[in-house]
């Protein structure tokens, strides 16, 4: 059997490759998971049952911090893989850090990722192989310089891989996590990221617009799940019909999703979490869609808000065509046999 490193850097990424971690375990192989050493990346691993060695926290946000913070985790992935399990047979990492440290040690890595806009370099350079779902055209990461001959597809979308196990952890009910008002629609709302590359201005102006509108509702009970502190003045800075709630700590995927009626997100893994449990949902992004993204809207599993969306004629609790999406159990079974085949 094989020896194999998962390297995870963020919460969405904990969602996907801590399966792929324990798949890995169940076909005989020993597995290492190293994580960035913060805290809602670790809260999500917790909770999915899976202990990381946390390595190196936050770089902060100039380009000279996460240069030298990039590098400075490289070196220290280097010495803990090699301290721990030697040299592996593989990689799985869809950090830069990880890639690039595999790289140094002569390891074959490979990249699960389902969004062409991400910054490129790190991936070509590094020799990863990127795992793709099939609704993602290869020549999407190809026509920005990725070699065609490292791209492999699998069936379905990456939540086909993060959720396929899981459950609520209450069991079969709906779980209870908010005071409950059987008279009000829930909405959760993941506000768009303020800081990555991909912000959008305009997105940020259509969430004020639906935050007034549905701050003067007192049959719409608001969930707030923030992206940093700063953002939950977007709540507190507005009178509430019903007052909102703010989730000040992590919850349960499943659980969190299951709670709500809705979920109105900014773009991102959240929203295609949403519509992988037929739960309905919406994006205010305002940007190019990503190609998943794009594709949910075409197939009517999610629908698109903005400035000019009648807010008041929207059904909260119906799917924007009342679809479910299939789902693709087989496609974590694709991505081992791949990462098998190749290592």
């Amino acid at each position: 059997m094989g020896y194999f490193w998962v390297d995870i850097d963020n919460p969405p990424q904990a969602q996907y490759l801590s399966p792929i971690a324990r798949e890995l375990r169940n076909r005989g192989h020993t597995v290492l998971v190293t994580s960035r050493n913060d805290e809602p990346t670790l809260a999500v691993l917790s909770n999915r049952g899976e202990a990381a060695i946390p390595v190196v926290g936050p770089f902060g946000a100039s380009s000279l911090a996460k240069y030298s913070g990039t590098v400075w985790r490289v070196l220290r992935l280097l010495a803990i893989v090699r301290r721990r399990i030697g040299k592996p047979d593989a990689a799985i990492s869809t950090s830069r850090s990880g890639v690039m440290a595999a790289r140094l040690m002569g390891v074959h890595s490979f990249t699960i990722l389902d969004y062409e806009g991400v910054e490129m370099g790190a991936f070509i350079k590094s020799g990863t192989t990127i795992l793709h779902p099939d609704v993602v055209p290869a020549e999407n990461f190809a026509s920005r310089g990725f070699p065609p001959e490292r791209l492999r597809s699998f069936p379905g979308i990456k939540e086909d891989i993060a959720l396929i196990h899981l459950g609520p952890t209450h069991g079969d009910s709906r779980p209870r996590l908010f005071t409950p008002n059987e008279s009000c629609a829930s909405i959760l709302i993941r506000p768009p990221s303020q800081t990555s590359h991909y912000r959008v201005d305009e997105s940020i102006r259509v969430l004020d617009l639906l935050l007034d509108h549905l701050s003067s509702q007192d049959d719409l009970q608001v969930v707030f799940s923030p992206r940093s502190v700063e953002q939950i003045e977007m709540i507190r800075s507005r009178e509430w019909a019903l007052e909102a709630i703010v989730l000040e700590r992590p919850v349960p995927v499943m659980d969190l999703l299951a709670s709500v009626d809705h979920v109105i997100t900014g773009g991102g893994t959240m929203l295609r979490e949403a519509a992988w449990l037929g739960v309905p949902a919406s994006t205010i992004f305002q940007g190019e869609l990503s190609a998943v993204d794009a594709w949910l809207e075409a197939q009517g599993f999610v629908r698109r808000i903005s400035a000019e969306t009648d807010l008041s004629g929207l059904d909260w609790c119906e799917s924007p065509q009342g679809k479910k999406m299939p789902h693709h159990p087989e496609a974590i079974l694709k991505v081992l046999d791949e990462i098998e085949s190749l290592a």
